[in-house]
C-alpha cells in the first residue's frame, strides 16, 4: 500500500506527514535489523546442535573407555586374588621347610616381600583408576 504525502508550495512534507515518516523509517530500521539479529540467532543455534552432536559423540566415546576400564579392573582384582593365594601358599611351605635351609628360606623370604610389595602396589594402582574413573564420570 503506497504511502500517501501531502506536499507544501516548497515541496516539503506537512509536519504531520514528516512524524509518519520518520516512524515508518524507524520501523523500516528497527525490522531490517530484527531480520538481522534472527539471522544471527539462526547461526548461533546451528553451531550450538554441532556442538552438542560433539558432545554426544564425545559422551559415547567415554562410556565405551568406562566399559573397557571396568572390564581391565575385574581382570586386575582377579589378577591380585591369585597373587595373595601364590604368597600364602609360599608362605606355608616356607614354614615347612627345614632350618638347614636357612639362607634358601631367607631368599624365598625375600622374594615373599617383594612380591607383597607388589601386590600392594597393584591394589593402590587399581584404586587410583577406580577413583579415575569415578571422577571421569562425575
Amino acid at each position: 500500500m503506497a504511502n500517501k504525502i501531502i506536499f507544501d508550495r516548497f515541496g516539503e512534507p506537512y509536519p504531520q506527514n514528516r512524524d509518519i515518516n520518520a516512524k515508518l523509517d524507524f520501523l523500516i530500521e528497527s525490522v531490517s535489523e530484527l531480520k538481522s539479529d534472527v539471522s544471527e540467532l539462526k547461526q548461533d543455534v546451528a553451531e550450538l546442535k554441532t556442538d552438542v552432536n560433539e558432545l554426544k559423540t564425545d559422551v559415547a566415546e567415554l562410556k565405551t573407555d568406562v566399559a573397557v576400564l571396568k572390564k581391565d579392573v575385574s581382570d586386575l582384582k582377579t589378577d591380585v586374588k591369585i597373587l595373595k593365594k601364590d604368597v600364602i601358599n609360599l608362605d606355608k611351605k616356607i614354614d615347612k621347610v627345614d632350618e638347614t635351609n636357612k639362607s634358601a628360606i631367607d631368599e624365598v623370604k625375600a622374594d615373599i616381600s617383594s612380591a607383597r610389595w607388589q601386590v600392594i602396589i597393584l591394589v593402590i594402582s587399581v584404586v587410583a583408576m577406580v577413583a579415575a574413573i569415578v571422577s571421569a564420570l562425575k
